[in-house]
């Protein structure tokens, strides 16, 4: 299995969590054998944590490219569309 630094070039995110604190976490293309080491490490930086839906949204269309940010594309930039962004993600590519 590849690993996310095969995938896409590494990106970093800062989060106004205060101080310098940077995630790494890499882009996911669409590749279905690469969405779970991707999804696992995005609900544990981010989707899991204390931030805005708009802002964890914000997040993951950052972290994604290709064929994914294609699934999503007629979604509005609004907190209600996070959980309905996450769910196509999921649905299409677990």
């Amino acid at each position: 299995m590849p690993s996310m630094m095969e995938l896409t070039p590494r990106a970093t995110i800062q989060l106004p969590l205060g101080g310098e604190n940077i995630i790494p976490l890499g882009k996911f293309s669409g590749k279905q054998e690469c969405w779970p080491r991707f999804i696992q490490t995005f609900k544990a930086m981010v989707d899991k944590q204390p931030y805005e839906p708009i802002l964890k949204l914000a997040i993951l269309e950052q972290h994604i490219i290709g064929q994914a940010k294609d699934c999503i594309k007629g979604f509005p930039f609004d907190e209600k569309s996070y959980p309905l962004v996450l769910k196509t993600l999921e649905d299409r590519f677990w």
